[in-house]
C-alpha cells in the first residue's frame, strides 16, 4: 500500500465521517480542516522562506575549530573549511528546498505541464531566490520577498479552486 493509496483511502474515509454528522457540524469540521492546513502551510513557508532567503544560510565559523599557529597550514585549512561549507554543505541544503519546491509545483500546477518545465521552473526560482540573496542594495529582503511569493500565489490558487485538493490527492495515487 502506498502513500497515495493511504491518502486516497484517508479521504474516503473522512467524507463517510463527516457525511453521517449534522449539516453544520460538517461545515464547521470542513472550515476548521482547512484552517489548519493552511496554518500548516503557512508555517513551512514561512520558515522556508527566512532560511532560503537569507545570505548566508548557516552562521557557520568553523575557523574557530582551526588551532594551528603557523600560517600557511592555517590559510589552507580555513579554505578546506570554506570548501567544506560553500562546495559540499549548502549545495545540498540549496538541493533539498529544491527538491521540496519542486514537489509544490508538481502538486498544483496544472497536469498539461511536463516535468522538464516543472523542474525548469523550481531551479530558476532557487537560483533567482540565492543570487537576490546576494545583491547588495536590496538582499536579503528581495530574496525573501521572492521565496514566499509563489508558494503563498499556490495557496491562492488552491483556496480558489476547490477541487484542487482532490486533485492532489489523485495526482499523488497516481504517482505513489
Amino acid at each position: 500500500m502506498g502513500v497515495g493509496d493511504f491518502l486516497s483511502g484517508l479521504a474516503q474515509e473522512y467524507e463517510i465521517f463527516v457525511s453521517t454528522l449534522p449539516q453544520i457540524i460538517q461545515n464547521f469540521l470542513n472550515l476548521f480542516l482547512f484552517v489548519l492546513l493552511i496554518v500548516i502551510y503557512s508555517i513551512f513557508i514561512w520558515k522556508l522562506y527566512k532560511f532560503i532567503g537569507t545570505k548566508n544560510i548557516f552562521k557557520f565559523d568553523l575557523n574557530k575549530y582551526n588551532k594551528t599557529s603557523h600560517p600557511f597550514l592555517t590559510k589552507v585549512i580555513a579554505a578546506g573549511f570554506y570548501l567544506l561549507e560553500y562546495i559540499l554543505i549548502i549545495p545540498f541544503i540549496i538541493f533539498f528546498w529544491y527538491a521540496i519546491f519542486t514537489f509544490f509545483l508538481i502538486l498544483f500546477v496544472a497536469e498539461t505541464v511536463t516535468i522538464s518545465t516543472i523542474l525548469f521552473i523550481s531551479a530558476v526560482a532557487i537560483a533567482a531566490i540565492r543570487m537576490c540573496s546576494y545583491l547588495p542594495k536590496y538582499g536579503e529582503n528581495l530574496a525573501k520577498e521572492l521565496a514566499k511569493i509563489l508558494p503563498f500565489t499556490f495557496l491562492a490558487v488552491s483556496v480558489l479552486n476547490p477541487n484542487i485538493f482532490t486533485n492532489i490527492i489523485g495526482r499523488l495515487s497516481e504517482s505513489w
